[in-house]
């Protein structure tokens, strides 16, 4: 399981990383790649997964109109289904 646990911490880390190198340009790239080899030579610097925004709070009111609107929406979509 500890392995498990840190191959997928580590791929969580490669995955972003490969996001955000997709749009550079090859000498981008080399670039991102040696400061990747910098902090790997640190044995103390892991590629942590950055917490993720927990979203908006509503107030009930807001709430309200959102399942309102997604259950008119679903009626809307089942009528069209049907005819």
């Amino acid at each position: 399981p500890q392995e498990v646990n840190d191959l997928v911490k580590q791929f969580d880390g490669m995955a972003s990383m490969m996001k955000g190198m997709a749009g550079m340009g090859m000498r981008d790239r080399m670039r991102e790649v040696q400061k990747l080899q910098t902090a790997m030579a640190d044995p103390s610097g892991r590629m942590g997964r950055a917490k993720g925004d927990t979203g908006k709070r509503l107030t009930a009111e807001q709430r309200r109109k959102l399942k309102k609107q997604r259950e008119k929406e679903a009626r809307r979509r089942k009528r069209g289904a049907r005819g």
